[in-house]
């Protein structure tokens, strides 16, 4: 749930149906009146996992069909150099200088997650690990401070993860938090 310039709510929805018949869609709330972002306005998600507006008032969504970006009423599909394919972006975070972090799992049974860098229309993969000991991981929020990624992985399967909380500095590989901080 994220709030625009305007005070307008953005959600991303995500109802699981019979097969070949989820709905997926992202909704805003605006003033009284609940409008519907779906397929005819560019939405094909195929499960809307986050959405987030930046400090540019740009409303963004990701989920299993990667990243899209609402343009002229539409989401248009961002192309993502570095994301493995048929990876799901899951959690979006944004530094100072308007760069866009981005949190997505891929491979089978979601076992391996990473993350991505937007900025000025180029991406660049910063770094990937894998999940031994659970499957269906995502990476559920990030926050940028200081230099420093940090982010939240979950797992779907309710099982322990390598590490519920981390973070990524640029030249290193992401580190994992269980019981106490370095």
């Amino acid at each position: 749930l994220r709030e625009d310039a305007r005070g307008r709510l953005w959600a991303g929805i995500w109802q699981i149906g019979s097969p070949g018949q989820s709905e997926n869609a992202v909704e805003v709330l605006d003033g009284d009146h609940l409008v519907e972002y779906g397929p005819e306005q560019g939405v094909y998600l195929e499960s809307c996992m986050v959405v987030f507006v930046d400090a540019q008032d740009v409303v963004w969504a990701g989920g299993n069909s990667g990243l899209f970006r609402l343009q002229d009423e539409c989401f248009v599909a961002v192309e993502l150099a570095g994301l493995p394919a048929g990876a799901a972006i899951s959690a979006i975070g944004e530094d100072e200088a308007g760069c866009l972090y981005l949190g997505y799992s891929s491979g089978p049974f979601l076992t391996q997650l990473g993350l991505l860098r937007l900025h000025n229309g180029q991406s660049e993969h910063l770094c990937a690990w894998e999940i031994k000991d659970s499957t269906y991981n995502y990476i559920s929020s990030i926050i940028i401070r200081t230099g420093e990624v940090w982010f939240s992985q979950r797992s779907v399967d309710g099982r322990p993860t390598d590490g519920g909380l981390g973070y990524w500095v640029e030249g290193q590989d992401a580190r994992f938090f269980r019981d106490k901080l370095p």
